[in-house]
C-alpha cells in the first residue's frame, strides 16, 4: 500500500471513531506476529519464519480485473496462526490472519490471553458476530477483531479487503 493511500485510509479511519493506536494495530499488528517490518509477505516468507505449515489448502478462482488471469488462494495452517494469502499475477497479499495461540505475540497488550479491558486502549470499537471490532474505513473494511471469551481475548484476527 502506498503511504498516500495508507495516510488516506489513517485520515478517513479517524473520521469513523478509531483511534490512531486502534489504526496502526489493523495495518501492523499480524506484522509483529511474523516479526517482521511491514511490508510484503509471501508464502516463503512466512514459511522461513514459522516453519513448515501443519497444513496448506490451495484453491484458484478468476481475477475480478483480467478475465484471462486466475489468483491462487493459499491458506497456511499452523498451531494457533492460520494465514491467507491471495496471489495475484502481479502480487501477493495478506487478505485474513488469526491467532488463537497466547504463545504468539502481536503487540504491546492485544494478545490471546490478555484481559479484555486492555482493549479500552483502541477505542470503543463495534461488537459484531460477538467480537469486538475494529475498522479501518467503512468502504474499504479493513479490520482487526478479538474473540472474548469470560473476559479474555481468545482470538485476533485481521481482515483485509482486496479490490
Amino acid at each position: 500500500m502506498s503511504k498516500r493511500l495508507a495516510a488516506f485510509f489513517v485520515l478517513a479511519g479517524l473520521a469513523f471513531g478509531e483511534s490512531s493506536r486502534a489504526l496502526d494495530f489493523i495495518q501492523n499488528g499480524w506484522h509483529l506476529a511474523l516479526g517482521s517490518a511491514t511490508g510484503s509477505v509471501t508464502e516463503y516468507s512466512i514459511t522461513l519464519k514459522l516453519g513448515e505449515p501443519r497444513q496448506v489448502t490451495r484453491r484458484t478462482e478468476p481475477n475480478r480485473h483480467d478475465p484471462s488471469a486466475s489468483n491462487e488462494i493459499v491458506q497456511m495452517h499452523y498451531d494457533g496462526i492460520d494465514i491467507t494469502l491471495l496471489k495475484t499475477p502481479q502480487k501477493v497479499f495478506v487478505t485474513d490472519f488469526v491467532i488463537s495461540s497466547p504463545k504468539v505475540l502481536v503487540g504491546d497488550a492485544f494478545k490471546v490471553g490478555t484481559p479484555a479491558s486492555r482493549l479500552k486502549e483502541l477505542g470503543d470499537g463495534r461488537i459484531e458476530q460477538g467480537r469486538r471490532c475494529y475498522h479501518n474505513l467503512e468502504a474499504y473494511d479493513d479490520s482487526a477483531c478479538f474473540t472474548i471469551r469470560d473476559g479474555i481475548i481468545a482470538q485476533v484476527e485481521w481482515h483485509y479487503e482486496i479490490d
